[in-house]
């Protein structure tokens, strides 16, 4: 609803320099989100406004607003959010010189970065593996009905021919029977 445009309309207002509006909006939808108890709403709404002090130079608040986000991104199971809040966090250590945290949130930032980067990669595996198990069901279900239609066709050649065998073989047993009968007549 409403609290959704107004965090939602907080990047493009940052990208216009309305900073100002940005931050209103913000503010207004995380008291919304807080009365209304939406917590991923809130985890959200928390790295917007992280990131809108941040490039405000405000490191101080940005600091509270990413830490505020990390337990709740995690507790909600926010996986890629949890990590902007790393990285933020990395950030905001980093300009404010505070080069140890800035690195040990860094490599908090990439390890996860990096879990979610691999379990995309498995999952692109697996739809990969999937494709090829079902290509050769497809490839084996072909040659299944390939090898029905060559029986079919083999049991249609053996009937024909028996059939035509046994034509031929009416046609010379009458052709005999007949060739007896003219020689018992000829003899008489």
């Amino acid at each position: 609803g409403i609290t959704m445009i107004l965090y939602n309309s907080a990047s493009p207002l940052m990208k216009m320099k309305k900073y100002g509006e940005a931050e209103e909006n913000l503010l207004r939808a995380l008291k919304i989100l807080w009365n209304n108890g939406d917590e991923e709403g809130l985890a959200i709404c928390y790295n917007n406004l992280a990131s809108l002090y941040l490039e405000l130079g405000n490191y101080k608040i940005a600091e509270e607003y990413y830490l505020k986000g990390v337990p709740l991104s995690k507790k909600i199971k926010l996986k890629q959010l949890e990590i902007e809040n790393y990285k933020g966090l990395a950030e905001v250590y980093h300009k404010t010189k505070k080069f140890e945290q800035a690195y040990e949130y860094y490599k908090t930032f990439s390890t996860l970065n990096d879990s979610i980067t691999n379990q995309q990669i498995e999952k692109i595996n697996e739809a990969e593996r999937q494709l090829i198990d079902d290509k050769n069901k497809q490839e084996l279900e072909l040659l299944n009905k390939e090898s029905e239609i060559k029986a079919y066709q083999t049991r249609v050649t053996v009937i024909v021919a028996v059939g035509l065998i046994l034509l031929l073989l009416i046609g010379l047993y009458s052709f005999y029977k007949k060739y007896q009968n003219k020689n018992r007549i000829n003899k008489t």
